[in-house]
C-alpha cells in the first residue's frame, strides 16, 4: 500500500497540522509507504524511513489568513509529475485549499482512488467573516449576507468532496453535517492525545484567583466576543489566552486585565500554561473537534464550552466540564467552578481518565484499515 496524502497545512500550528505530524511519524513507525504533499519555503523532499515529506514552493502566493497562504497557481505540472511516477494505490485529500485541488487533478488525471477528510467548517467561517465586514449593513442584512455564503461555501464543498470514494469526518457532529450535504460515502476519523506531553503538573505556587485558560485562533469565528462579555470587569478569575489572529487586538484592548501570549511554538511553554489553569473555557461554535479541549482534559483541566458545533462531544456534561447552551449558562458554570475548588479537583480527575482512553496509534490504525479497504474496493 502505497498513499499520497496532500494537505494545504502542515508546518503551522493549528488541529490539522498537528493530526499529520503525527500520522507522518506513526506512518514510518508502522512502514507504512506514505508521500505527503504540502507548501514550504523551497521544493524539498524530506525522508522519514517510508514516509517523504515532499514540500513545494508557492507559485503564486495569496495570503488568506496570518500563516496561510493559497496558491493562485492553482495545479501545478511539478506536483502532478511528481504524483505520476509516485505509483500510488490511494490518494487522501485532507484540504480543499490549493494542493486540495491538485490532490483532486491528479486523482481525474491518471484514475488514483480518492478520499477525503473533513477537518474544519469553512462554510461556517465564511459566515461569520462575511457577517463581520458587513456589520455597518442595516436590519437583518449581515446575517442574511452570511447565511447566503454560507450556503455557497457547502455548495463549493459538495463539487469538491462528492469526487471523493469516502470522506472522514472527526466528530459525529461533523459526520451527521455530512451526510445531510454529501452524496459521497461518509465515515470517522477521530482524534487522540498525547497524555504524556500533556499532563497535570502538582502547583507549587499559589494563586490569589483561579486563572480560566483559552487557548486557540483570536478570530471572529471562535465567538471570542463571549469572553469579552465574561471577563470585563472581573475580579474573581484571571484570563489567560493563547494564540494569535486578526482579533487579538480588538479582544485585547477590550480585556486589558488579561494577559495575552500571542501564537505558542514549543510544547514545552504550551504544556506549562495548561498547567498553571484552573478552568479550561471554550466559547467557539464552529467546531468539527476541537483538539484542544482534548490537550486540557489530558492535562487535567476542567471545561466549559458552548452546545453549538462538536465541541459538546468532548465534555461529559456535569461529570468532567460543562455544556453551556447560553451565555447565562457559561457565566453560571463559571462561576461554579471559580468558586468550588473541590468541584475543580475532581472534574479535572475526570477529564484526564477521558483522556487517556484517546489514543493517537488507535486513531491512526483505523485510518490506515480505511485505506486498505477503500483500495481493496
Amino acid at each position: 500500500m502505497k498513499i499520497a496524502l496532500f494537505t494545504d497545512t502542515f508546518d503551522q500550528i493549528n488541529g490539522v497540522a498537528n493530526t499529520y505530524r503525527r500520522l507522518a511519524d506513526f506512518a514510518s513507525f508502522r512502514g507504512t509507504n506514505l508521500d505527503i504533499y504540502t507548501y514550504g519555503e523551497k521544493d524539498s523532499a524530506e525522508p522519514r524511513g517510508t514516509v517523504r515529506i515532499l514540500r513545494f514552493k508557492h507559485a503564486l502566493p495569496f495570503r488568506y489568513y496570518s500563516d496561510l497562504l493559497f496558491d493562485l497557481a492553482v495545479v501545478r505540472p511539478k506536483i502532478l509529475g511528481a504524483v505520476r511516477s509516485g505509483g500510488y494505490d490511494l490518494i487522501h485529500t485532507a484540504t480543499p485549499g490549493s494542493m486540495g485541488i491538485n490532490a483532486l487533478a491528479a486523482s481525474l488525471a491518471f484514475r488514483i482512488r480518492l478520499c477525503g477528510a473533513y477537518h474544519t467548517d469553512l462554510p461556517k467561517y465564511a459566515a461569520s467573516r462575511a457577517e463581520r465586514f458587513f456589520s455597518v449593513l442595516p436590519g437583518g442584512l449581515p446575517r442574511a449576507i452570511g447565511s447566503a455564503t454560507e450556503s455557497l461555501a457547502w455548495k463549493c464543498m459538495a463539487a469538491y468532496y462528492n469526487r471523493c470514494l469516502k470522506v472522514l469526518a472527526p466528530s459525529r457532529h461533523t459526520l451527521a453535517e455530512l451526510r445531510s450535504r454529501l452524496k459521497a460515502e461518509t465515515g470517522l476519523f477521530s482524534r487522540g492525545v498525547d497524555c504524556e506531553t500533556f499532563r497535570p503538573v502538582r502547583r507549587k505556587t499559589p494563586k490569589s484567583v483561579p486563572v480560566c485558560l483559552y487557548v486557540g485562533r483570536v478570530s471572529v469565528e471562535k465567538n471570542l466576543g463571549l469572553l469579552e462579555q465574561l471577563f470585563r470587569g472581573r475580579e474573581n478569575a484571571r484570563l489567560v489566552v493563547v494564540g494569535d489572529g486578526p482579533c487579538r487586538k480588538a479582544l485585547q484592548s477590550a480585556l486589558p486585565q488579561a494577559e495575552f501570549t500571542g501564537a505558542v511554538h514549543d510544547r514545552n511553554v504550551l504544556r506549562s500554561l495548561y498547567a498553571s489553569a484552573d478552568i479550561f473555557v471554550f466559547p467557539s461554535e464552529t467546531e468539527t473537534f476541537g483538539q484542544v479541549l482534548m490537550e486540557a482534559a489530558a492535562t487535567g483541566l476542567p471545561r466549559i464550552v458552548t452546545g453549538k458545533g462538536a465541541s459538546r462531544e468532548l465534555v461529559r456534561h456535569g461529570v468532567d466540564g460543562f455544556v453551556a447552551e447560553n451565555m447565562e449558562e457559561f457565566s453560571g458554570y463559571m462561576e461554579k467552578l471559580i468558586s468550588e475548588a473541590h468541584l475543580r479537583e475532581n472534574m479535572g480527575l475526570a477529564a484526564r481518565e477521558f483522556a487517556l482512553t484517546k489514543r493517537w496509534d488507535e486513531v491512526f490504525s483505523v485510518l490506515l484499515d480505511e485505506w486498505e479497504a477503500q483500495i481493496n474496493k
